[in-house]
């Protein structure tokens, strides 16, 4: 089991690093840390260097006005997103992290590092099966985000949240494990439930899993983290960047 967790992307090392190998977060502890939000660790020394601060962000805008300038702004607002991006602004993440679009599943989604496509069996599916992007954190953190078309039988209830409350346990059941609690969630304008799945194996150690269903229509969607950490902090991350087009 890795030891030791970046404070920033939540990726897991055996060994303490001097930078996190997915996301360069600094682990060495010569630099100050920030959490999963952004903000800096250590808030009774926060006004400290405030001076400074406000010094480099008048001379971050002066640079950015000049860059303006030599490259030619025009009033629809282009050439500003252009120079942004090349000065590290424009939401650009750097934590190893990077959007996902898959127009078939009519989705978009930040996933960490490299996510892999694939099919897994699931009964409630067309042909049985599911469309699954996979991304893995270590051999201890296993994140999904997947979608199906629903075979329908006509015994279906009216009732979306008892459909949903079914396809989690056929979901659950299709992993070898079973529904621990399950809670409505929100996805405006859609019906979502939010789940935790039983203990099972993951690469030979106990692990837990969140998972997020939702139904459009007759497609379900799925966000599922497998972690052998509780908190599993990468869950938040990936429904907060759930889009769904």
């Amino acid at each position: 089991m890795s030891k030791y967790r970046c404070p920033r992307c939540g990726a897991t090392h055996k060994e303490l690093e001097a930078k996190c190998r997915l996301c360069g977060m600094d682990m060495s502890g010569e630099k100050v840390p920030y959490d999963m939000s952004g903000r800096r660790a250590g808030g009774s020394e926060k006004r400290k260097g405030l001076g400074s601060l406000v010094v480099f962000g008048i001379l971050g805008v002066l640079i950015i006005g000049a860059l303006g300038v030599a490259l030619g702004l025009s009033n629809d607002g282009g050439s500003i997103s252009k120079v942004t991006n090349r000065v590290g602004l424009g939401g650009i993440d750097e934590d190893g992290w990077t959007q996902l679009d898959d127009p078939d599943g009519a989705l978009t989604v930040e996933l960490p590092g490299t996510a892999t496509q694939t099919t897994v069996a699931f009964p409630p599916g067309k042909d049985g099966e599911m469309t699954v992007w996979t991304s893995e954190i270590s051999d201890e953190t296993k994140i999904m985000v997947g979608y199906a078309d629903l075979q329908l039988t006509g015994e279906e209830s009216d009732s979306e949240k008892v459909r949903l409350e079914e396809l989690a346990d056929q979901w659950a059941a299709s992993q070898g494990t079973t529904v621990d609690t399950l809670d409505e969630s929100k996805f405006p304008p859609y019906t979502a439930v939010d789940t935790k799945l039983s203990f099972f194996d993951l690469n030979g150690e106990l692990a837990m899993a969140k998972t997020f269903l939702l139904l459009r229509g007759d497609r379900l969607y799925l966000v599922q983290v497998q972690s052998i950490y509780p908190d599993a902090p990468q869950y938040v991350r990936v429904l907060n960047s759930l889009q769904l087009t």
